[in-house]
């Protein structure tokens, strides 16, 4: 099966184990070359120049809507001949304090269908003076783009069918990247984003935590496997077939140590990042084995695939607790790297989550 881009995931619920279930430019985090974590796991400052210092070649873009909302944002800029958008702006105070530490900026490829089009949301730090810089990657090579800024969503917002505030947004006109190529499916899966921000310093430390004793990429990725497995429930409450349940961030559900499918996937994504493991959410259908047809019960599921040895290592870590009740569990340790044969039983991609 071809892997296609999606941008949203709404309808999608959990396959179960269970029984038979950036006011100037001026400073920037740098995430365009898809660099590793260095050990302090934040990604290393680079100086930006201000607009007089600018090469004649990059373009200014013009925020056309929602100028006046909670996220303002001054100055945005693009390299038409790379893949490179620079992002500054500020946010609103309370009490004297920005109202939000982070602000979501989204990357939107823009196509006549949108049906096709790709999105691409980072997390972007605001300092403790209101504002915010950032020059960020898009990912999806040359093409039509625009970029959108929001506050943050937070778990009583974030829904599946419901990624970015856009009732609070501000918006670029649309612009043009004339040359550059779309990355490979292993660059994006270096990528950071709001869902699995991997340069946060604390995911970071708990992915070398959780691997301390692995030797290979391989044993790593079990690692994180076995840890999803033990520290962190499937949240019962949350899903069901008519809920309108949330799509949490890493670090919300690290507080939690609860979620559903896309949770657990997320937590995946952003651990293996961290180690500089390319990882990737995959979505799809699921059921149990014994159906022997993957979209038998018409399940929305996610899993994850890292890439490992030249090749992509398949794993499911919502599957990896097999529930002999809501309460009661044991590690079942077939659905990490099994066979494909295997994974085809019970697991049907229909794209590749741009997270």
């Amino acid at each position: 099966m071809r892997p296609i881009f999606k941008t949203t995931s709404s309808g999608l619920l959990c396959g179960i184990a269970m029984f038979n279930l950036f006011p100037h430019v001026a400073q920037a985090r740098e995430q365009v070359e898809l660099p590793m974590v260095p050990p302090s796991g934040k990604v290393a400052l680079s100086q930006v120049p201000s607009s007089g210092q600018l090469p004649a070649h990059w373009r200014q873009i013009a925020p056309t809507r929602g100028t006046q909302g909670p996220v303002r944002v001054q100055r945005v800029y693009f390299n038409p001949l790379q893949p490179t958008v620079l992002v500054a702006g500020s946010v609103a105070s309370t009490h004297g304090n920005p109202a939000w530490s982070s602000v979501w900026v989204q990357i939107n490829l823009l196509t006549k269908n949108p049906q096709d089009s790709s999105s691409w949301t980072y997390s972007v730090p605001v300092s403790n003076k209101g504002s915010f810089a950032e020059m960020l990657r898009l990912p999806f090579g040359k093409g039509r783009y625009d970029v959108a800024v929001a506050p943050p969503l937070t778990t009583n917002q974030t829904r599946l069918n419901y990624l970015f505030d856009s009732r609070q947004e501000t918006k670029t006109t649309p612009f043009m990247l004339v040359s550059a190529p779309t990355e490979s499916n292993q660059q994006l899966g270096m990528l950071s984003s709001a869902w699995a921000d991997w340069t946060d310093p604390a995911i970071h430390a708990l992915a070398l935590q959780i691997t301390k004793d692995a030797k290979t990429p391989l044993e790593q990725a079990h690692a994180v496997y076995n840890w999803e497995a033990n520290n962190i429930a499937y949240n019962w409450s949350e899903v069901s077939l008519t809920s309108d349940y949330r799509w949490n961030t890493t670090q919300e559900t690290l507080a939690s140590r609860t979620g559903i499918c896309v949770d657990y996937s997320n937590v995946a994504d952003a651990l293996m990042r961290s180690l500089g493991i390319p990882t990737q959410m995959l979505v799809g259908y699921a059921s149990d084995s014994h159906a022997g047809v993957a979209d038998s019960g018409n399940i929305g599921h996610s899993w994850n695939r890292s890439w490992i040895g030249g090749r992509w290592v398949y794993w499911d870590p919502t599957w990896s607790r097999f529930y002999l009740s809501k309460n009661m569990y044991f590690v079942e340790q077939q659905w990490f790297n099994p066979r494909m044969s295997v994974l085809n039983l019970t697991h049907q991609l229909k794209w590749i989550a741009t997270q």
